[in-house]
């Protein structure tokens, strides 16, 4: 792939990626009594579900949007 052709491709789906990351933060974090772990009470092997991944991926992407750096294909 060519990189003019791989930078259409960047500006044609970031919009879209922006907006999955804005819906993943609309939809906010989990209550407070929300558990990730398939295994209570055992830090070692903490693992998130695919909401709060979803959620944390959410909020980093746009925080990296809001950084600049996608500027100039935005």
């Amino acid at each position: 792939m060519r990189k003019k052709q791989a930078l259409a491709l960047l500006h044609e789906f970031l919009p879209l990626v922006v907006k999955e990351a804005k819906q993943a933060v609309l939809i906010g974090p989990p209550s407070s009594d929300h558990k990730c772990s398939d295994c209570p009470g055992c830090e070692c092997c903490y693992i998130l579900c695919q909401d709060c991944e979803w959620y944390n991926w959410g909020l980093a992407f746009l925080a990296r949007v809001d950084k600049g750096e996608f500027d100039e294909l935005i």
